[in-house]
């Protein structure tokens, strides 16, 4: 990421160039780190509906009746 030298102050912005490149970095890798922690929880989510799916078929079959839902 590079910031533009134009303004009253160039001479200012350069010398900050480096920190703002590391803020940079950091933040993608949080905002990467946090698309990963999503990624993950969808991907738990499917098998967690499909297990109760299952379960509700067994309890209606073996159970003897339609489970209620707490």
């Amino acid at each position: 990421m590079t910031i533009p030298t134009t303004g009253p102050f160039p001479h200012l912005i350069g010398n900050f160039q480096p920190l703002v490149e590391w803020q940079a970095a950091w933040l993608d890798g949080l905002m990467q780190a946090q698309k990963l922690q999503l990624e993950m929880l969808s991907a738990w989510r499917s098998p967690l509906a499909m297990n109760q799916e299952l379960f509700d078929q067994w309890i209606a079959h073996f159970g003897g009746g339609v489970p209620i839902d707490g």
